[in-house]
């Protein structure tokens, strides 16, 4: 073997290793954006449900968002719309139902699998860090108890997601087309 094809055989390691870290990275990107969407859609959920804010507070929340932080992308009065979408379609009793029924809660894709979990765990009126309960300061908003994130999910884009909730009007269709998405590596452009 002469001295160029032996180079390039570890030229392609070290792209092999680049690639595969910038894999894990996106992916741990992604899933933490679908936790915020998550998140935020369980909070705003909560708040328009027992009408503590209306369509305007929304729009408010918009703003005040892109006034704290620019730079912050993605947080318009429609996507927080399809973050509470997101978060109302898939904590409902009828996803929960078909997502046992199809066993989704085991599906880890290879690529995801050796990515850890860390599970966060909120309380109404306190936080459990460590081991020790951490009680809010007054005035400070705790998150509402939310469902927890189907991981699941993790399998396509928040894009895609927001996509198949518009577009799809039945669970079974959702779920298919997350499937689909995943399967075909279904990547929107930015």
């Amino acid at each position: 073997m002469d001295t160029n094809s032996l180079a390039i055989q570890e030229f392609q390691q070290v792209h092999g290793i680049i690639s595969l870290r910038r894999s894990r990275a996106l992916q741990t990107v992604n899933n933490e954006n679908l936790l915020a969407a998550w998140e935020v859609g369980a909070f705003v959920s909560s708040r328009l449900k027992n009408a503590a804010w209306g369509s305007k507070t929304v729009m408010q929340l918009s703003e005040y968002l892109r006034s704290q932080d620019p730079t912050l992308r993605g947080y318009s009065r429609s996507n927080i719309y399809n973050m509470v979408l997101l978060y109302d379609t898939y904590s409902s009793t009828q996803f929960i139902e078909y997502q046992d029924k199809l066993r989704l809660t085991r599906f880890v894709p290879s690529k995801m699998a050796q990515i850890e979990d860390v599970e966060i765990v909120q309380f109404e009126t306190a936080q459990l860090k460590s081991g020790e309960i951490i009680q809010p300061m007054a005035g400070q908003i705790v998150p509402p108890l939310a469902a927890q994130f189907p991981n699941f999910l993790n399998v396509t884009t928040l894009t895609n997601h927001f996509e198949i909730i518009n577009t799809c009007k039945t669970i079974e269709e959702r779920i298919f087309y997350v499937l689909y998405a995943y399967k075909e590596i279904l990547n929107p452009k930015s």
